[in-house]
C-alpha cells in the first residue's frame, strides 16, 4: 500500500512538473511573439471604444467615433473598455501594446486556470493532459489572444464553475456579473450550462438549484442599471431602422 501511494506520488509530482513547464514556456513563446499579437478582426474596435472611453474619462453611452459624426448608443457592456482604459492609464502603453498585453495575459490566465481546476476537481494526470487539450485548439488560441469580452469570460467561467460547485456564493455573484458587464451571449451559455449540470446532479440538485437562484438573482438585479440602458434603445439593439437623432449623452 506503502509503495502504491508512492508511486501516486511521483505520478504526481510528474504531471505537476510537466505542467509547469509547459506554462511557463508557453508564457515565454507568448512574449517571444509580442509583436504578432493580438489577434482576430474585432480587436480594432475593442481597443478604439477602450479608448473612447478614456478620452471622455467616463463610461460612454454615446458612440461618436465608430458612427462618427452623429453617432448612436452604445449598447455594447461596458467592462472590457473600463479595463483598457485602466491599463492604458497604469501602464502608459500606446493601445496596441496594451491589447497585446491584455491577450497575452488572458491567454496565460486561461491555461493556468484550466490546468489549477482540472486539478481540483480531477487528478494531475488530467490536468496536464487538458491544458495540452486546450493550448493545441486553434480557434481557442485566436479568440484567447485577441481583444474581445468573451476571450475575458472564457477566462472567468472557469473559476466561477470551480467556486459554485463548491457551493460558495459571492464569488460567483462577482464573477457572473462582470461577465454580464462584458458580453451577452456567453453569459447566457454560462447561466444555461450552469442549470443544467445542477439539474443533472440528484445528489446535489436542490442545494445547487437554491444557490443557482440566488446567484442569477443578485447578478441580474446588479445588471439592472445596464438592462434599463438596452430597453431605452432597444430598437438599435435589435437592429431595427430608426432615424439618427440627436445624442442624449
Amino acid at each position: 500500500m506503502q509503495i502504491n501511494n508512492g508511486l501516486i506520488n511521483d505520478n504526481r509530482r510528474f504531471f505537476d512538473v510537466c505542467a509547469i513547464i509547459f506554462l511557463v514556456v508557453h508564457f515565454f513563446f507568448l512574449f517571444l511573439n509580442w509583436h504578432n499579437y493580438p489577434t482576430e478582426l474585432d480587436t480594432p474596435y475593442h481597443l478604439l471604444m477602450g479608448k473612447m472611453f478614456a478620452d471622455s474619462g467616463k463610461i460612454v453611452l454615446w458612440d461618436s467615433y465608430e458612427f462618427a459624426p452623429l453617432g448612436r448608443p452604445h449598447l455594447y457592456p461596458p467592462l472590457e473598455y473600463l479595463l483598457i482604459w485602466f491599463m492604458h492609464t497604469l501602464t502608459r502603453l500606446s493601445y496596441m501594446d496594451v491589447g497585446r498585453l491584455l491577450a497575452i495575459t488572458q491567454a496565460q490566465a486561461g491555461l493556468f486556470l484550466v490546468w489549477f481546476i482540472s486539478r481540483k476537481f480531477f487528478n494531475a494526470a488530467i490536468a496536464f493532459f487538458s491544458v495540452i487539450f486546450f493550448a493545441s485548439n486553434t480557434d481557442m488560441w485566436w479568440w484567447q489572444t485577441s481583444v474581445a469580452p468573451v476571450a475575458l469570460v472564457t477566462v472567468l467561467f472557469l473559476p466561477f464553475i470551480y467556486f459554485y460547485y463548491k457551493k460558495k456564493v459571492l464569488l460567483p455573484v462577482v464573477l457572473l456579473t462582470s461577465c454580464l458587464y462584458l458580453h451577452y451571449g456567453l453569459s447566457f451559455t454560462m447561466v444555461t450550462t450552469v442549470l443544467l449540470a445542477s439539474l443533472c446532479d440528484a445528489k446535489y440538485r436542490k442545494e445547487y438549484l437554491k444557490n443557482f437562484f440566488i446567484i442569477f438573482g443578485v447578478s441580474v438585479l446588479l445588471f439592472t442599471p445596464w438592462l434599463l440602458y438596452i430597453y431605452e434603445f432597444k430598437d438599435y439593439f435589435f437592429n431595427r431602422t430608426i432615424d439618427v437623432g440627436t445624442p442624449l449623452f
